[in-house]
């Protein structure tokens, strides 16, 4: 049941922004793949897991208010719910990087 819903999840990360992408074409005459990267965008910004990019930053200005502060070793433990996370992010990253190749091959045999 899980394996099933993290593929609607995913087919859905991928086919909202090209339905809302064909929409901004239609009403605003904008190209496809750059109203597309930018939904991309968005949403990668939005799934970046929180806790394992600014650990770093955090512990650095406790560092800096308290000296004596000795940070625990950060463990990575994959459970369940932190894969599932990972593949909707990577699912969305690789669909931003399908499209910016589409979008560059385009445009340099266009020109």
């Amino acid at each position: 049941m899980k394996r099933k819903k993290v593929f609607i999840t995913s087919l859905l990360l991928i086919l909202i922004p090209i339905v809302i992408s064909v929409l901004s074409n239609l009403f605003f005459a904008s190209s496809i793949f750059i109203s597309l990267i930018v939904v991309y965008g968005v949403l990668l910004i939005f799934l970046l897991p929180s806790d394992s990019f600014f650990g770093n930053v955090v512990d650095y200005h406790t560092k800096v208010a308290n000296p004596t502060f000795q940070s625990e070793k950060k463990k990575l433990h994959l459970n369940q719910e932190k894969l599932e996370d990972l593949i909707l992010f990577f699912v969305v990253l690789f669909s931003l990087l399908i499209t910016l190749i589409i979008f560059y091959v385009k445009a340099t045999h266009s020109a």
